[in-house]
């Protein structure tokens, strides 16, 4: 069976996940750990190490679509895969590896939780942590991730690392702009980079949730799109 071959290519994915998440989670508990041993006085904190081992899959899928997916895809081709394999395939092994990872940060959720009981008297968690492992919440983890990696092994694969840089630069420094071209409308400066901060704040504030809802879902569309023809017409020499 072809997806057992893709299985058997990736066997090593869930541990380089559980690394990435094991780092996010240590760093988590330490720092929860420092803060309530030296700054609060009220040792009761959130737990932050299953959040950010949650967060982890995320990296650990941006990672795996950045070092390698490009390449996976022309050593599946080389050996006589189709590129529709590739493309049924890759999507199911990465919701897979992301769903362990999601299972893997619910148990690590336990055990902080019942490390910061058995600590904290009266500990609370101030983040809902069980609404975050809803099923709701899940899919939407599952999904993004499928996307967010494909599109990355795309990326690579069209423009190779430096374009993948220089686009992934160019969509961080949006994310960092933008929120300050809102604060300089919102402050009543009226420079070039302020009217486009307000024009965008007037845009979010004024287009229903179900428009942006539509505009969100037509852009996941496209990426798949691009994605997907990427793969079709890229190039592999054996």
């Amino acid at each position: 069976m072809v997806l057992m071959k893709y299985i058997r290519a990736n066997r090593t994915a869930p541990l380089f996940m559980l690394l990435w998440q094991s780092v996010f989670f240590a760093v988590g508990v330490g720092m929860v750990l420092i803060i309530n041993a030296i700054l609060n006085e009220d040792p009761d904190y959130a737990c932050i190490g299953s959040l950010l081992a949650l967060v982890a899959t995320l990296f650990g899928t941006i990672a795996m679509g950045n070092m390698n997916g490009h390449v996976r895809f022309r050593l599946a081709v080389s050996m006589g895969e189709t590129r529709l394999s590739y493309l049924l395939c890759t999507p199911i092994i990465t919701a897979g590896v992301n769903l362990l990872g999601i299972l893997t940060a619910w148990l690590m959720y336990l055990a902080e939780k019942a490390l910061y009981t058995a600590i904290y008297p009266n500990f609370t968690n101030d983040i809902p942590m069980d609404d975050i492992f809803s099923g709701v919440v899940i899919l939407c983890i599952v999904a993004g991730t499928v996307v967010l990696e494909l599109v990355m092994s795309a990326l690579m694969q069209r423009f190779g690392s430096r374009g993948f840089l220089s686009i992934w630069l160019l969509f961080c420094g949006l994310f960092m702009i933008l929120p300050r071209m809102i604060d300089a409308y919102q402050s009543g400066s009226t420079s070039i980079f302020a009217r486009i901060g307000g024009f965008i704040l007037t845009a979010i504030t004024t287009i229903p949730v179900k428009c942006w809802i539509a505009i969100g879902i037509i852009l996941v569309l496209a990426l798949i799109v691009f994605a997907v023809d990427t793969f079709r017409k890229a190039e592999v020499r054996v």
